[in-house]
């Protein structure tokens, strides 16, 4: 196969793990950046990766009835997550059985009755089974069996702490192995309510001109941008405090974001197994944020360590490829999903714990709007510069972008305050900034895009 974009003049299947150069013993690393500017490359993706392994659809609590949906895509097959009649949750391709009509239109909505294609009437139940098509007696013969134009389904959807994984392969191993020890990050999040997570209602969505995987990079570990980056954000962090401790606002406080990169902060980024990433910083004010109010509860039922990890802590976990769980400077859902090589939607969803009181749920929903909303003070600032590192990128005679800060620091395993909460699948690790994270999903991403790549040719295919 000859890609032009990709290798002028070569032909044949690519060799992904040449657009990794790590030196281990020299604590250095780069990355080809080809790999997110090639539109040949970002289809193998949607293939090899989004159609492949395991990837975030949505939240329980967004489907909490009989008859809720939400719909979304897999790479870029669109799909349905609908709750059916006994609770349980059903994916299926959103594509009419017929046709290829489109049967869910919105975002979310309810169907409780399940599923009329607007087209031509076929009728679906909430397990995808077909329950009527128009005219049938006198349309096909009397042998004609109307089972078999049931519903496409997911192969795969399971579920974990109310987060809802699918996948449209059906040889990936189960999501609590996938997931690894991040299991334990995402309890951390549902135990801080008696009655779990629930998304808050509302979306923040926007979209920025450039690859998915600038975002997930940036997320799995760089806290190298932060002081630079979001500048104005600090700014007004400082602002904010002056003016609370001289009684001239009543906004929420908001988590000191200018002392995170403090040398005396404890921090760390783990590279887990399947891409994802873990980082963990202690909080320069937990007391400000809507959890701490639970910490001495939270202390006597699970232990001066973890309590301390659920109220005082920075955990952003990236499930990789495609989701963040952060409970940080505010409690979200950063949901990533790949439209172009260089068009990447992202949204984002408050999360609480169901109950909360209001005077906390109102500190929470501040938190998440003064950073992370559409018209918050810091992703707007992410998102212009990946469109800038995406303009760099077709600079063809600057092929690599560096990712070797922090490698030196680098620490085999998980640490000591890691494995004082059962995080024990750490391949490795670094201090605060460290690369390895993008290097570790880059890793992931050969070993993905590889085996994607040989299955295709196995079937007689071409990448």
């Amino acid at each position: 196969m000859k890609i032009a974009t990709l290798t002028p003049g070569d032909s044949g299947p690519i060799d992904f793990s040449s657009f990794v150069e790590h030196h281990p013993d020299l604590g250095t690393a780069r990355i080809k950046r080809m790999a997110n500017i090639s539109p040949e490359i970002f289809d193998m993706e949607m293939r090899y990766i989004f159609e492949g392994t395991w990837i975030y659809l949505c939240h329980e609590s967004q489907i909490p009835n009989s008859g809720d949906f939400f719909t979304t895509t897999m790479g870029r097959q669109p799909v349905i997550i609908v709750r059916n009649a006994t609770g349980k949750v059903n994916g299926f391709l959103n594509a009419c059985s017929h046709k290829g009509s489109t049967l869910c239109r919105t975002q979310s909505g309810s169907k409780p009755n399940g599923f009329a294609c607007s087209y031509h009437d076929w009728c679906f139940d909430l397990d995808g089974k077909i329950q009527y098509m128009p005219r049938r007696d006198e349309g096909y013969p009397k042998s004609f069996d109307m089972s078999h134009y049931s519903l496409s389904t997911i192969p795969k959807v399971e579920s974990y702490g109310g987060f809802i994984f699918g996948s449209l392969n059906s040889a990936v191993p189960p999501l609590s192995e996938h997931l690894g020890d991040l299991t334990k990050v995402i309890d951390m999040l549902t135990d801080q309510g008696d009655d779990g997570f629930e998304v808050i209602r509302g979306t923040n969505t926007c979209i920025y001109r450039g690859n998915w995987k600038l975002l997930i990079e940036n997320g799995g570990g760089d806290g190298l941008h932060l002081p630079v980056v979001h500048k104005t954000l600090i700014k007004v962090v400082q602002m904010r405090d002056e003016a609370l401790s001289k009684g001239k606002t009543k906004a929420a406080k908001m988590v000191r974001i200018d002392e995170l990169n403090d040398r005396d902060t404890t921090s760390n980024v783990y590279v887990m197994q399947n891409g994802h990433t873990l980082i963990q910083s202690d909080l320069p004010n937990p007391q400000d944020r809507p959890s701490y109010a639970r910490h001495g509860e939270f202390v006597e039922k699970y232990g001066a360590e973890r309590a301390r990890w659920m109220t005082s802590k920075v955990r952003q976990a990236c499930i990789y490829p495609n989701l963040f769980i952060m409970d940080q400077l505010a409690s979200l859902i950063r949901y990533v999903r790949p439209i172009a090589v260089d068009q990447t939607e992202v949204s984002y969803w408050c999360i609480a714990p169901k109950g909360e009181p209001r005077p906390l749920r109102v500190k929470r929903m501040r938190q998440f709007m003064d950073f992370f909303s559409v018209a918050g003070l810091g992703g707007p600032d992410d998102n212009h510069e990946f469109e800038q590192c995406q303009v760099g990128a077709t600079a063809a005679s600057a092929r690599w972008s560096d990712a070797s800060f922090g490698l030196h620091t680098e620490f085999e395993g998980p640490d000591p305050a890691a494995t004082a909460v059962h995080v024990n699948d750490a391949k490795h690790g670094g201090h605060m900034g460290y690369e390895g994270g993008a290097i570790g999903q880059y890793t992931n991403w050969i070993k993905l895009m590889q085996e994607g790549q040989t299955r295709e040719l196995a079937m007689g295919g071409t990448p």
